[in-house]
């Protein structure tokens, strides 16, 4: 148990809102697919909100645009980022 509980605290949790219609958005996820193992190796965990299927959490989150990325430390990055900005954000180095 004392092992889960150190891996929670090294992860890195990006919460990614997106739209199916979203060009931007598909290209971040194609960008996070094709980069799954280095994210996997990183630590960095996504999870995804599908706001065309739960409008209101994206409403309640404040989500006005798309791709919308909200990390562990609640800093807000909207619009798409390539790999290395992402990687970045994930850490809170914005």
């Amino acid at each position: 148990m004392a092992n889960n509980s150190s891996e929670s605290n090294d992860s890195k949790k990006i919460l990614l809102y997106a739209h199916s219609k979203c060009g931007f958005c598909q290209k971040l996820e194609n960008e996070i697919e094709k980069n799954a193992a280095e994210i996997k190796a990183l630590n960095i965990e996504v999870e995804r909100i599908a706001c065309d299927v739960h409008p209101e959490v994206c409403e309640s989150a404040g989500v006005t645009g798309f791709p919308h990325l909200v990390n562990k430390c609640d800093q807000i990055q909207p619009g798409y980022v390539n790999q290395d900005k992402f990687v970045k954000f994930a850490n809170c180095d914005q």
